[in-house]
């Protein structure tokens, strides 16, 4: 059993869904000594009660359940929150079904008795998969709300930037002065709240926010 000295207490709940209400008191209890916030449910029905796009942390699903499985609540969290970890459990473990869950976005499958160190690595590494999609998704929002600050003319050297164009090029392609470009770069810099054209290129490609190269921008009358 890990020590709590290396312990860092996450600020996401994990939350177990599994039947068998020992499991649940077990994982409960190992959870809670690591100081992790957690919470349990008995059914796959319980825990789509209060499950929404927003909620954070990470899932440990029993996969087969009475009523609703493991493999259709799985399917019903990636309707809901695509990016969301979770963990499977069980104790009829094959290779295509681990296989399977996989493929659809399980971050791990666990063969049951669970080994409680192996179960808190994956854990850990799960809630970290969930605060960088989290922080990706947040970057990517802020840009979106920076970008729509832009004028049309702004937009259109932004685009020309993303694209790899020179002030020359993108002054000619929009039949306006070198000078103007840099002025109208200056603006993106400051209404964007970043510092170089290097960094927010940077950050655009990683929030996909770039226009494909096929969407060039086309001459316009000159402002």
């Amino acid at each position: 059993m890990e020590s709590k000295s290396v312990i860092q207490k996450p600020q996401s709940r994990v939350y177990v869904v599994d039947d068998d209400q020992g499991m649940r008191d077990s994982l409960l209890r190992l959870l809670r000594r690591l100081e992790y916030d957690c919470q349990a449910f008995a059914s796959a029905e319980a825990f789509l009660l209060q499950f929404t796009s927003d909620t954070n942390g990470c899932l440990i699903l029993d996969m087969r359940m009475p009523g609703m499985d493991g493999v259709a609540l799985h399917e019903r969290v990636l309707a809901i929150n695509p990016k969301f970890p979770v963990i499977f459990l069980t104790g009829h473990a094959t290779v295509p079904l681990a296989v399977d869950s996989m493929r659809r976005g399980a971050v791990h499958f666990l063969e049951k008795p669970i080994e409680p160190t192996a179960l808190v690595d994956i854990i850990r590494e799960a809630l970290s998969l969930d605060q960088s999609h989290r922080n990706r998704t947040r970057e990517r929002q802020e840009l979106e709300e920076r970008l729509g600050t832009l004028s049309p003319r702004e937009r259109e050297v932004l685009d020309l930037l993303l694209q790899g164009q020179r002030t020359a090029g993108i002054a000619q392609t929009l039949c306006i002065a070198p000078g103007t470009v840099k002025l109208h770069r200056a603006h993106i810099m400051k209404k964007m709240g970043i510092s170089s054209a290097a960094e927010l290129i940077r950050r655009m490609f990683e929030a996909q926010l770039a226009a494909p190269a096929s969407d060039r921008v086309a001459p316009t009358e000159a402002q």
